[in-house]
Formats: structure tokens, C-alpha cells, sequence
């Protein structure tokens, strides 16, 4: 898979290509429907898949402070991209150029000048340009006219609920965690490099693993029973999670330490993935270690009776 930052030269290097676009936040199972749709054109037809994707999120770009939380770091994302092996990326950098183009310069200027379409498919919801005046109908006006294939995706529903993004991230903010995977299809999912702690959990018993938060992955706040995954030993584990401040040691910046159960290995600047299954409680602010180290060890008891080990 190829990720590239400019479209330019593709003209002259492929042909038939089938063509979604998207923010694709949580990979859930309606993007998982478009991406499983240019995938099929492409078993049938022969030709390239191409996701094109934006960075930042418009709306960080428009509104920063009603900008949405990510479920997914942009990493996580085009790893994922490469299970389905798609076989190009194109990540558009949303700038200010970018939020003044109309809709027939993005779409005729952009895409179709300098990419050879013969498909694209989008949701139903898809809107496009300036003030997002673009929508499904233009798209398809534009199909006529350029001679390409256009196919909207129908919403999918879970219960008659539309599945989506906005909704995921409502159901991670309430701890509904077995909604989310049937919501996405897969767990839900932090990852980073491990970083150096202040050690604190090393002084008590506990030694953690921890983890940056991105700035706009703070959905959640607590203590979690988690899997987490370590490729460089290919194995999986499990643990508690603590996403929050550490106001007992009295921190100020958000970040989530995870300890392991059962194995000590030296994780420093490791990627690592960590799977949320269950809230176990809120962050709580303990007035000595006594008090924390018996609450760590019943949160370790309920996480270990949750996974049944």
C-alpha cells in the first residue's frame, strides 16, 4: 500500500481507479461497507483502490474547540487500510486552500484532473467543498458529465440505529464497550509508544506501562480492564488501564499507564495496543498509598474475574 500527500502524478501511472472518500474515524461497519465495495470492483474489474482520506479532521481545521474527539489515531488508521490492502492513500492536507474550494474545484480540478476514475463510492451523508454545499446529487450530476460510476452507500443500522461515528464515540463517553464493537466491529483501541513515567507505580508494586494521549483522544476518563498487545514479543496480555491525571501523585496532564499482569519486560519505546473492555471505576484522588494500593489490587481482582484468569 502506498500512503502519498499529493495526487499529481497518479494520472499517468494508474487507471480504473475505484475511489471512496472519507474521514473514516473508528473504521466502523459503515466505512468497512465503502471500503468492502471498491475492493469487490476491483476482484470483478482488475484496476486500483484508492482511499482518500483528510488530515487534519475538517472540522479540527473550521472549529477547533466543537472539533470531535477521535476514536483513532491517523497510525492506526492506515494500518488498518493496509489489512484490507488497499492499494493507495491519499491523505489531503485540510487547510485553508482546501476549506475555500468550491465543489466543482475540488471534484473536477482535484480528483478527476489528475486521477483516472471509473468508480467512486461514498455514504449517503457525503458532502464535499466550501461550506459543504457539495452533496450526492452534484456528485452524481458531475458522474454524468465525466463518464465514471458513482455508488452511495446506504446507511447500516445496528436496531435501527444508523451506525456512525458521532454515535460511537457517544456510546465510548458511556462506557458502553460491547455496543462499541458491535458498532465497529472490532474492540476499541488505544495505541502508542511507551514513554518514561515518573515511576510511581514502580515505588508501590505496580509498575505501568505509559502512553501520550493525542490531543484529541481523550474520550475517556478511568480505570479499565484492557488486552494489550506487544508485536515486537507477538503477544497478547492483560491488565488495567488508568486514563486520567494521577491526581494521587498529583499530575495535570492526561495520559493512560497501564500495568500488566504477570509479566515483567521492559516495554520503552514499544508500540503497544490497548484493547478497552470494561470500565472498572472513576479516577479517584487517595490521600495515602495505603488507600491506593488496596484499590489497585481490587481493581487487578474484578479486571482478572472479568477475563477469567
Amino acid at each position: 500500500m502506498k500512503l502519498i500527500r499529493k495526487i499529481k502524478s497518479l494520472k499517468t501511472i494508474y487507471k480504473d481507479c475505484f475511489l471512496t472518500i472519507g474521514n473514516f474515524d473508528g473504521m466502523h461497519y459503515g466505512h468497512q461497507a465503502l471500503l468492502s465495495n471498491i475492493c469487490n470492483r476491483k476482484k470483478i474489474y482488475g484496476g486500483t483502490t484508492i482511499v482518500m482520506l483528510f488530515e487534519p479532521h475538517p472540522i479540527e481545521f473550521l472549529d477547533k474547540k466543537h472539533a470531535p474527539l477521535r476514536i483513532m489515531t491517523f497510525r492506526d488508521k492506515i494500518n488498518y487500510l493496509k489489512k484490507w490492502k488497499i492499494d493507495i492513500v491519499i491523505c489531503i492536507s485540510f487547510n485553508k486552500k482546501m476549506s475555500l474550494m468550491t465543489p466543482e474545484y475540488f471534484l473536477v480540478h482535484c480528483i478527476l484532473k489528475n486521477i483516472n476514475i471509473k468508480y467512486i463510492t461514498v455514504g449517503n451523508d457525503f458532502h464535499f467543498g466550501k461550506n459543504r454545499i457539495g452533496n450526492i446529487t452534484y456528485l452524481k450530476k458531475i458522474s454524468e458529465i465525466y463518464k465514471f460510476i458513482v455508488f452511495f452507500q446506504s446507511d447500516l443500522c445496528l436496531h435501527g440505529i444508523r451506525i456512525s461515528s458521532s454515535l460511537i464515540r457517544k456510546k465510548i463517553l458511556n462506557d458502553e464497550f460491547v455496543q462499541v464493537k458491535k458498532l465497529l466491529g472490532h474492540d476499541f483501541c488505544i495505541s502508542g509508544k511507551v514513554k518514561h513515567g515518573h515511576k510511581k507505580g514502580r515505588t508501590i508494586g505496580f509498575p505501568t506501562a505509559n502512553i501520550s494521549l493525542h490531543k484529541h483522544m481523550l474520550l475517556l476518563s478511568g480505570v479499565y480492564a484492557v488486552k494489550v498487545t506487544i508485536p515486537f514479543l507477538s503477544l497478547t496480555v492483560y491488565g488495567v488501564a488508568n486514563i486520567g491525571t494521577r491526581p494521587s501523585f498529583y499530575g495535570n496532564q492526561k495520559q493512560l499507564e497501564v500495568h500488566i499482569f504477570d509479566i515483567k519486560v521492559d516495554l520503552y519505546r514499544q508500540r503497544i495496543y490497548v484493547f478497552i473492555y470494561k470500565k472498572i471505576r472513576n479516577e479517584i484522588f487517595f490521600k495515602n498509598v495505603y488507600d491506593l494500593v488496596s484499590m489497585i489490587k481490587r481493581d487487578i481482582k474484578i479486571a482478572k474475574n472479568y477475563f477469567l484468569i
